[in-house]
């Protein structure tokens, strides 16, 4: 054939083909040929075709995905439409970036993309959180994911799986599988034993509940497991500092205060009788009575106490007036009780988790993660 019959046959092809992407236009002669059969109409045979096209081990990703997309487009047509359904959800998995094109395809075809493009839950990317972790003492590894689509804008929630395998093997082995939401961990065991040292892939696997198609995100991470170095031994914890379980407060005692201040005035109203039965009887007993009789000595000891009975009773009531008079009052707390015996429990807790911690640390092992690029698809 020569150069110009070649170009001529391009030119005619690219001009009735129906289009995908300019950038994902395929090249491979026989999905050119299963695609032309499918623009004729013949939807079987061209299914059959595309099914055996995409099958081939040696297709490009691109040429892949182009050749379900038609797959499923073709099954469409022929109302197979679990079947066509699960070729495009394939088509969207192998290449996410693919996009039919408006103008050359019909609207029924392009809600079909549509509703097999959210049915799959296409995952962005993954994180593991932990570079390092002692096994059976640290928290495990915890899995960060992201997804293309928000489960808002699916409508679902999407079920997820880990997988790891050793490079090389294909002996596969579920380490976590949990609901989008719920936290991913994994505890550093691979089929119930710890895992070891090598080059290892981890895929995360994400499907539409009830769905057989899965979207995955992958990465290689070397691991290596190492002893664990006696420097992440723990303290043990100090023992807590209690709270007094009896509370003792002063309490003010207003009876004894109110008999203090009683007493104070009794005495005073005693001083002033005797002051002024002294003032009402002393010019008589000066001017009638002898020195030394005996009216003489009583308005002097009537004086005398009078005053004493004055100047005490006058004393007595203001300190008893302003004196706090307060006694101290222990109580037994059972709020602090309670306090003590959680204080106490938190502490022979710690201790029992640090002495398990250490202990366990004498023989334990060290996971070390390096990720060292994406997995092998």
């Amino acid at each position: 054939m020569t150069r110009l019959a070649r170009f001529l046959l391009l030119a005619s092809l690219a001009a009735v083909l129906p289009r995908v992407a300019p950038a994902q236009f395929a090249l491979d002669s026989d999905l050119r040929r299963a695609i032309q059969v499918y623009q004729a109409g013949r939807y079987d045979a061209a299914a059959l075709d595309l099914q055996r096209i995409a099958d081939r081990p040696t297709l490009t990703t691109p040429d892949r995905a182009v050749a379900l997309l038609y797959r499923g487009f073709a099954l469409t047509r022929l109302k197979r439409d679990g079947e066509a359904a699960r070729s495009l959800e394939l088509a969207v998995i192998v290449d996410p970036t693919l996009r039919p094109d408006p103008v050359t395809h019909s609207p029924e075809l392009l809600d079909a993309f549509r509703r097999a493009r959210n049915r799959v839950p296409l995952l962005a990317s993954f994180e593991v959180s932990a570079s390092e972790f002692v096994l059976g003492i640290d928290s495990a590894a915890r899995i960060d994911y992201t997804f293309e689509i928000p489960a808002a804008e699916r409508r679902y929630s999407a079920q997820l799986r880990l997988l790891m395998f050793r490079v090389g093997s294909a002996d596969t082995a579920v380490v976590w599988r949990g609901d989008e939401g719920t936290v991913a961990r994994w505890d550093g065991n691979v089929k119930g034993q710890p895992v070891t040292s090598g080059m290892w892939e981890m895929v995360l696997e994400a499907r539409a509940p009830g769905s057989e198609v899965a979207a995955t995100s992958r990465r290689r991470v070397e691991i290596e497991v190492l002893t664990a170095s006696v420097d992440r031994r723990l303290p043990i914890p100090t023992p807590p500092k209690l709270l007094p379980e009896s509370v003792t407060y002063n309490r003010v005692d207003e009876g004894t205060k109110e008999k203090r201040v009683t007493r104070g005035l009794w005495m005073l109203a005693v001083g002033g009788a005797l002051a002024a039965y002294s003032n009402a009887n002393y010019q008589v007993a000066i001017d009638e009575t002898p020195k030394g009789s005996g009216q003489r000595i009583a308005v002097a000891g009537a004086y005398v106490g009078g005053a004493a009975f004055l100047g005490f009773g006058a004393w007595y009531a203001l300190t008893g007036w302003f004196r706090s008079y307060e006694s101290p009052v222990a109580f037994y707390s059972t709020e602090n009780v309670r306090r003590n015996r959680d204080l106490r429990q938190a502490y022979v807790t710690d201790s029992t988790r640090v002495a398990e911690h250490n202990r366990a640390l004498m023989g334990g092992r060290l996971v070390r993660l390096r990720f060292v690029g994406e997995g092998s698809r």
